[in-house]
This record gives structure tokens, sequence and C-alpha cells, in this order.
């Protein structure tokens, strides 16, 4: 499983409160995600795009459509009760 975490390196950003309570902020932030630990700020010498989230997916979803074709999972069936792959 996939997070998010805050990036360390380009967490500079300054915070500042005004009247009536409205916040201003200064600096940019980036979130990192586990799989690949890139970041999101185009200003971190961390930045990078990061492609793990979707390759995992159609990972885990190969794994589901195996376990379906063996047996192991049941098809899901639409609200006509068919499978979608048999036309009958």
């Amino acid at each position: 499983m996939t997070y998010a975490y805050d990036c360390k390196k380009c967490m500079k950003t300054n915070f500042s409160m005004k009247s009536k309570g409205e916040t201003s902020s200064e600096g940019n932030t980036g979130m990192k995600s586990s799989c690949c630990h890139k970041c999101s700020n185009p200003e971190c010498k961390d930045y990078g795009e990061c492609d793990c989230f979707e390759k995992n997916q159609e990972i885990r979803w190969g794994h589901i459509k195996k376990r379906i074709e063996e047996g192991w999972i049941p098809p899901v069936l639409d609200e006509e009760g068919s499978d979608g792959d048999n036309p009958n």
C-alpha cells in the first residue's frame, strides 16, 4: 500500500497569521509518495514524476483478473445476472 508524506527537503514554507484569522504562506512544500519517494514540488531537488502508483494498480488488477479466471473470486454480475463476457 502506498501513502503520501511531507517532503522534509523543501518544507521551508513560512506561515503567518493576519488579522481576522486570515493566514498567509510563503514558499513551496511538496509531497512524496512512499513507492517512489519523489517530490511533487518542481523547485525541490527530489522532484520527479512518480508513476509507480499506476504500475502497482495495474499489477494488482492483473492478479485479481487471474484469480477470477482461476475461480478463486466469483465474477461480478450486472443487474441482469450476466458477468459481461457471455452474451446469453
